[in-house]
């Protein structure tokens, strides 16, 4: 039996056990299982002879303007010759059409750049069945790996070993059983009983960036980082959250995980991004930089109520914050052991004080708005941080009100125009530190420059508004 011939046999035998199939089970078929006319199939095999390896890739279409049963066998090509075979699979025609107007991938134009992207990954996969060979002796087990959709009209499958009439029998079953379990979920779903609705709570958080640990590094054993080195393993798997505090405080529950995600239980967004933004401006005032969070760097995670268990995690891959949710993400391990650690007590602490001022609007608003100036500040937006102080100081005015009129009946002095006068009033009267009042003069006189030269404005500049928005939250005057 030819090649063509073994993936035509597969078609006609799962045409014969649609066949077969009830009229319900028939409307149940799902696109990506489908082999129904008119059906192409291009195979791409990889072989190492020498290993006894054998793994391939077929792209299913169901183009109209395509004769039905159309196969195209590209292989077995000998992995010492894949370079440039696998050039020639990527400029296959078939593979120009258009995607659809409604596809899954918003950025590709043709087939031919989503096929592109199977190669690749099928290269990877070859090469990790290759080093399993070398370093175990044992052949991959045989069969489909994964299916993958790329429109109604066109599938991926994956499949190790040789497609023989036992392992088309296999796959023509697994596809029936699909489809009849398709039909027995829809039959449970409409009989009457209750279902128990899965106990959770949601929750909106972010990694605190720079990156560091909660508690401790992770731990690595030797076994781990030889099998690693051995298979070279580029990719970390799936990404597991290891809660290392969960509590209540305040009313709030939140949760750290060991790489450094903190969530609170919070549905409201707008509000979870409060806590949470000032949770990273009390770290930068303890000692632990942390940049302030946009709402694109949001993550919504599902916990388990009674020990804070992750269940389910949704992340923008948003850089640099969220870059180590990216399931390709690896972390070297200078890069590992170079990120600090930060105490779980000191998370708590933060969190206790959270809890604290949880209802206080205003000296929210203050924090987000001096994690925004730190922020700027450590991304070199100089002028960008003295502005945003000035406001800060501005608002510290305008809280201050009520001391400033205590020190204007106390001197018996009115006719107060001015923030310059006001800041003159109170350092007169002793009411702050002489060294504050300084910053903010300095800091006026910065201010009213960058406002004429925007861009100007050096790191010294910045680091001036930044001490002394510190110092008005540190002296209690905030």
């Amino acid at each position: 039996m030819g090649m063509e011939e073994i993936y035509k046999n597969l078609i006609s035998s799962w045409r014969e056990a649609y066949d077969g199939l009830t009229a319900e089970e028939k409307t149940r078929v799902q696109y990506i299982d489908d082999l129904r006319s008119p059906c192409q199939i291009v195979a791409v095999i990889l072989e190492n002879k020498k290993l006894r390896v054998k793994q391939q890739l077929l792209v299913i279409s169901h183009f109209k303007d395509e004769p039905d049963c159309d196969i195209k066998v590209i292989g077995p090509i000998d992995s010492i010759e894949a370079s440039g075979r696998l050039l020639e699979v990527a400029k296959e025609k078939r593979f120009e059409k258009p995607l659809p107007e409604k596809t899954a991938f918003p950025y590709g134009k043709t087939y031919s750049e989503l096929v592109q992207s199977h190669l690749l990954n099928l290269i990877g996969s070859f090469r990790n069945l290759v080093l399993q060979n070398i370093w175990t002796g044992k052949l991959p087990k045989a069969g489909g790996s994964s299916k993958h959709l790329l429109s109604e009209e066109v599938s991926v499958w994956d499949f190790i070993g040789i497609l023989s009439n036992r392992a088309i029998k296999s796959i023509v079953n697994s596809s029936m059983e699909s489809i009849k379990s398709e039909v027995r979920r829809k039959d449970e779903a409409q009989a009457p009983k209750e279902t128990q609705k899965r106990n959770e709570v949601t929750a909106h958080g972010a990694l605190i960036y720079p990156h560091l640990w909660v508690g401790s590094r992770p731990i690595h054993t030797f076994e781990e980082d030889m099998r690693n080195v051995m298979y070279d393993r580029r990719s970390r798997g799936p990404i597991i959250e290891k809660t290392v505090v969960f509590e209540r405080i305040g009313g709030l529950t939140w949760l750290a995980t060991q790489e450094g995600l903190i969530a609170v239980a919070v549905a409201d967004k707008n509000l979870a991004m409060r806590f949470l933004n000032a949770f990273m401006a009390l770290l930068i005032l303890r000692g632990t930089p942390a940049f302030v969070i946009g709402e694109n760097e949001l993550v919504e995670v599902t916990l388990e109520p009674n020990t804070g268990k992750v269940l389910g995690l949704r992340s923008p891959i948003v850089l640099p914050r969220m870059l180590p949710r990216d399931p390709s993400f690896v972390r070297t391990r200078w890069q590992e052991e170079s990120m600090p650690v930060v105490d779980i007590s000191s998370i708590k602490q933060t969190w206790e004080a959270i809890g604290e001022i949880a209802k206080n609007d205003a000296t929210l608003d203050t924090l987000r708005a001096f994690g925004e100036v730190y922020t700027h500040f450590q991304r070199n937006e100089y002028s960008q941080a003295i502005l945003l102080a000035w406001v800060m100081v501005e608002k510290w005015y305008e809280s201050s009100k009520e001391k400033i009129s205590k020190v204007e009946k106390t001197t018996k002095r009115h006719g107060i125009r001015s923030k310059k006068d006001i800041i003159k009033l109170l350092e007169t009267e002793s009411e702050m530190d002489t060294d504050v009042i300084s910053r903010m003069y300095q800091l006026r006189l910065l201010r009213n420059q960058v406002s004429h030269t925007i861009g100007n404005a050096t790191r010294e500049d910045a680091k001036l508004a930044l001490e002394t928005v510190i110092a008005i939250l540190q002296s209690g005057q905030s």
